[in-house]
């Protein structure tokens, strides 16, 4: 089996890092940030960012929003990334099901290749895969070939739809910037809240999975 495992949200606790995109942006705006448990929420849930820009006019949101966009791509952010608690347990346990790949659609991979490395187990470094816009469908089948079945985790909604235009299985992981019910609309044919629940639905033969070809362990 083949796993495309996106990296942001699943194995890495984004939170952090979109904090300081959000205070570095609100700053060279110059208007006061919302907090932190607000601007989470508005993030996953995919409400409004005018919602967090506090007495902000059009003009302020759309220089926000400008902003914004490009504190995600520089250096603070980068800094910020973190990996889950308990991102050793998720590599070990989806490299038991098959062959992973890991693909980011930040433009910090090398950042990511640094923190990733470590925990993907002795003598395996992690190869990190920057997936860019209108070539994802390209560099999926690069990765994986032929082979099937191929899944694909994903925190967020681009990859889910790719995933489910090509006949991959799209499975919504739900521990990154978006909350679980959104996530049947992107395509996910199930969610789940971290990979230790996948692989728990996996080894009970979930029927959803089950009717997607990735069949449970026999006892």
């Amino acid at each position: 089996m083949q796993i495309i495992v996106e990296i942001d949200g699943i194995l890495t606790n984004l939170r952090p890092a979109y904090w300081q995109a959000y205070q570095d942006a609100m700053r060279q705006v110059g208007l006061a940030c919302a907090d932190e448990g607000s601007f989470w929420r508005v993030i996953r849930r995919g409400d409004p960012i005018s919602m967090v820009v506090q007495g902000g006019k059009p003009r302020h949101i759309a220089s926000f929003e400008t902003a914004f966009s490009t504190a995600l791509g520089a250096p603070p952010f980068a800094e910020k990334l973190e990996l889950h608690e308990d991102a050793r347990d998720y590599a070990t346990q989806l490299k038991k099901l098959g062959t992973c790949h890991y693909v980011t659609q930040n433009t910090h991979a090398e950042t990511l290749w640094k923190i990733l490395t470590p925990v993907t187990g002795s003598g395996c470094e992690a190869t990190v895969t920057t997936l860019t816009d209108g070539r994802i469908n390209a560099q999926f089948q690069s990765l994986v070939g032929s082979a099937r079945p191929v899944i694909v985790l994903s925190a967020g909604e681009r990859l889910l739809q790719v995933a489910d235009s090509i006949g991959y299985v799209p499975i919504g992981i739900a521990s990154g910037a978006c909350i679980a019910k959104r996530m049947p609309r992107f395509g996910a044919i199930a969610t789940y809240r971290d990979v230790t629940a996948f692989c728990e639905a996996r080894a009970e033969g979930d029927p959803v999975l089950v009717r997607a070809g990735i069949q449970g362990d026999r006892r």
